[in-house]
């Protein structure tokens, strides 16, 4: 009797010390007919690295990562991918979205960082660009301009490249075309993407105004702009929404770091009235399609409906904000599972690349497929999509990829049966 009252003790010593995220879970379309539980999707924001550190890691804001660099935010970070990373098969969990604020004042420094956590996902992740991540400053000295798009273009590269392989339907939108802003002559690069998956539209927008903060601040506004002209954020958001070739009932999904809220923090935190009525006249003749808009930038998680300034007009599509990652001591985001009523050939096919189990993943030297196949082929893709290797699968199924250089790789098996992928990180 005392040995299990002493086991008892370990135990809920052991549940209380144990790091869980504070998790938001979302049940998205679960009330239309004949649904089904299809699949999870991760929503991160406000990750904030380097919050409260003025010049992180090295010198300057064009720095380097020092290695073992760690901060709060980041630890906070860490422990939310932890999490993710265990659950990603119980959860159905497919990718993950980072819905900006990546960092806290855009140094490189802390943009590497985010990325080396970001990329220890054993999922896909797409990150997305906030108003932190665009000016590059710290308290003594600031960028001449506005160019945080320009070094996430590229210092992202890779992932986006993996996602084009790992989502057959990834359109890089505008994220690769330098555009002129009208007002300021600054040149941008809107990190504006879509892709399906299932039955939905995910459309990824970028809204980060490029208009620095008033005299004797740093950075740039806390507000939204949405880019109305030719080749900006919201020409962009419309012709996505209408060429979508398959609207069904509330199957479109929006994403930006900015709300669509009329509450009085919208006024200095979001979008004008005027700017909230034109981003609602191009979703209002799709509302039977728009579903719902996810944003983070005001730190708090909130639900509601999306309706215009005109008294008592009916809701068109649901709000959710999600609050700041960094603000929960073991992380925080929200947990949405899709419920879908067909079989679409995108989730089929992801769903049948997890099938194959690789490990260790991080790896360094080598790494082992959990099944045995007869006379497979095995290809591994670099982040440019280029073979790096092929060959026919070792009877062990354990493969040498000591030359490899470090980052992401899809590994694929083609036996007579199935093409079967997955994607690994090489230390």
């Amino acid at each position: 009797m005392k040995k299990n009252i002493i086991l008892l003790f370990v135990l809920i010593v052991k549940i209380s010390f144990t790091q869980i995220p504070s998790i938001i879970y979302t049940n998205y379309n679960e009330n239309l007919p004949n649904t089904n539980w299809e699949f999870s999707f991760i929503q991160i924001t406000d990750v904030h690295i380097g919050e409260g550190v003025d010049d992180f890691s090295t010198i300057g804001f064009n720095d380097t990562l020092i290695e073992n660099a760690i901060d709060p935010s980041a630890e906070r970070f860490q422990k939310a991918v932890k999490w993710i990373n265990e659950n990603a098969q119980n959860e159905k969990i497919k990718f993950v979205i980072i819905s900006g604020d990546l960092t806290d004042s855009g140094e490189k420094s802390e943009l590497e960082l985010f990325k080396k956590i970001a990329d220890s996902l054993t999922i896909p992740y797409i990150p997305m660009i906030g108003n932190h991540d665009i000016w590059q400053y710290v308290s003594s000295q600031e960028s001449t301009t506005p160019n945080c798009d320009s070094i996430y273009k590229v210092m992202f590269n890779d992932v986006f490249d993996n996602l084009a392989q790992t989502l057959p339907t990834w359109n890089n939108g505008t994220r690769l075309n330098r555009i002129e802003l009208p007002e300021n002559q600054f040149y941008a690069y809107f990190q504006n993407y879509s892709f399906t998956y299932g039955n939905y539209l995910f459309a990824l927008t970028d809204f980060a105004t490029r208009t620095h903060a008033i005299p004797g601040y740093l950075g740039v506004l806390p507000e939204a702009d949405l880019y109305n002209f030719s080749g900006g954020s919201l020409d962009w958001l419309e012709q996505t929404i209408n060429s979508y070739s398959n609207p069904l009932m509330e199957n479109i999904l929006i994403f930006s770091h900015y709300p669509m809220t009329k509450d009085p923090w919208a006024i200095i935190n979001s979008f004008s009235s005027s700017e909230y009525e034109s981003v609602l006249n191009i979703l209002s003749p799709n509302e039977d399609h728009v579903g719902a808009w996810f944003a983070g930038h005001i730190h708090r998680d909130s639900e509601y409906g999306i309706s215009s300034f005109t008294p008592f007009s009916p809701s068109i599509m649901k709000g959710y904000e999600t609050d700041a990652n960094k603000e929960f001591v073991d992380g925080h985001f929200r947990l949405v599972k899709v419920w879908d009523n067909e079989t679409n050939l995108n989730v089929n096919e992801i769903a049948s690349n997890e099938n194959l189990r690789l490990y260790p993943n991080p790896c360094t030297n080598s790494i082992h497929l959990t099944e045995k196949y007869s006379e497979a082929m095995v290809t591994i893709y670099d982040s440019f999509g280029r073979i790096v290797l092929k060959n026919l699968l070792p009877n062990d199924s354990k493969l040498d990829i000591s030359f490899l250089n470090s980052g992401i790789y899809i590994l694929e098996v083609n036996d007579s049966n199935s093409v079967k992928r997955n994607h690994f990180i090489k230390n």
